[in-house]
Formats: C-alpha cells, sequence, structure tokens
C-alpha cells in the first residue's frame, strides 16, 4: 500500500495548516498505525480495542518532535 493510499485513511488528511503540530502528529501516527494494520483502514480504534490503542500512542510518541 503506498502512502497516499495510507493518507485517503487518515482521520486529518492533509494537514492543511502546517504550524498546528498536533494535527501533524497524528496525521504521521495514523499513516504508520495503518501501514501496520490495514485491517483497520477506516475504522477507529474502539474503547475495547486496547492493544491496538496503546499500540496507536506508543508510534505516536516515538516520532521525533510529538512527544
Amino acid at each position: 500500500m503506498s502512502i497516499q493510499e495510507l493518507a485517503n485513511f487518515s482521520n486529518y488528511g492533509t494537514p492543511s495548516n502546517t504550524n498546528d503540530k498536533v494535527k501533524i502528529c497524528d496525521y504521521k501516527t495514523d499513516l504508520i498505525f495503518y501501514e501496520r494494520n490495514p485491517q483497520m483502514l477506516g475504522r477507529k480504534i474502539s474503547s475495547s480495542q486496547s492493544s491496538l490503542a496503546n499500540e496507536w500512542s506508543g508510534i505516536r510518541r516515538n516520532i521525533r518532535g510529538c512527544q
């Protein structure tokens, strides 16, 4: 799957305001998360999926500038 295809499934789309650090970090996290978990494309993590929520949070913590 290409980055563009992944980007189309991001909750935020490509951030238009590059000064919005939170959206940029969430966007980058979504790209990595969906690449690792293609079965989740187009779906949100539910409250019963704590392992996936922890994975998403871990990815975000490890992106430079998003700690």
